[in-house]
């Protein structure tokens, strides 16, 4: 039996309680606020253990109907021309924090054809975190670029390709479209591909679905470098062993 069909008779079990528990005498054995709190604990398990069986059902973390699903996949297998970015930062916060370097690869018939890879100036001192993670130093950031003068050849860059990036939807491009407001280079209207939540359908098993855990699983490397040029060719190198895997 797999992992979400535990999880979705867990949580038919728990929502017959919350339903026909007040029905039943020995819910009300040790009082009414006794009974009442159970009873709310009983639908809190069962909606905790639909979450996770929707967590691991391929179809859900797509969040499409079967068919639509399958045309998407299509999709993507058929896709040979896109370009894979990646960004360092210095938070988690798009609209409090910096991005400090971009990276990016272009890809024509599955083969990397060009580049562009850009540290980005910052007058924000860096958290320790920060630069053992990516090896980026605020002496690395004084002399470089600024944003101004980055974003109008990164958009360049990107043309109107589709843009592939791992947990791109949630975080890259969040930070790319404040970036580019704030430059004045309008919306980061790109079609965008996140291999997170396909590596989630296609792989539910696996226990974490960063990009070191992919690259690691998929024998590309044993070390994720946090650097954004190298981050994305790996990203690349994942993208392409997952269209071929897909069905």
């Amino acid at each position: 039996m797999k992992k979400r069909d535990v999880y979705y008779i867990l949580c038919g079990l728990f929502g017959l309680t919350t339903v026909f528990g007040p029905f039943m005498p020995d819910t009300w054995n040790k009082g009414i606020g006794a009974g009442i709190f159970t009873l709310i604990i009983c639908a809190a398990l069962a909606y905790w253990f639909y979450r996770l069986a929707k967590k691991t059902d391929p179809e859900a973390r797509f969040g499409k109907p079967k068919d639509e699903t399958k045309q998407n996949i299509k999709t993507i297998k058929a896709l040979k021309n896109y370009t894979v970015l990646d960004i360092e930062t210095t938070g988690f916060s798009p609209t409090e924090d910096e991005i400090i370097e971009v990276g990016a690869v272009r890809v024509r018939n599955n083969k990397i054809v060009d580049s562009f890879s850009t540290l980005i100036h910052s007058n924000t001192l860096l958290s320790p975190k920060i630069v053992e993670l990516t090896g980026i130093t605020d002496e690395m950031l004084l002399t470089a670029p600024t944003l101004n003068e980055v974003m109008p050849e990164f958009k360049k860059f990107l043309g109107t390709d589709t843009i592939i990036g791992h947990n791109i939807i949630k975080f890259d491009s969040k930070f790319i479209s404040q970036a580019f407001l704030k430059t004045q280079q309008g919306l980061f209207e790109n079609a965008l591909i996140d291999t997170l939540p396909i590596s989630q359908a296609m792989y539910p098993d696996w226990p974490k679905h960063r990009l070191l855990d992919l690259i690691k699983n998929f024998n590309i490397a044993d070390t994720e470098n946090h650097r954004a040029l190298d981050d994305a060719t790996q990203n690349m190198q994942v993208f392409e062993i997952m269209k071929q895997q897909l069905h």
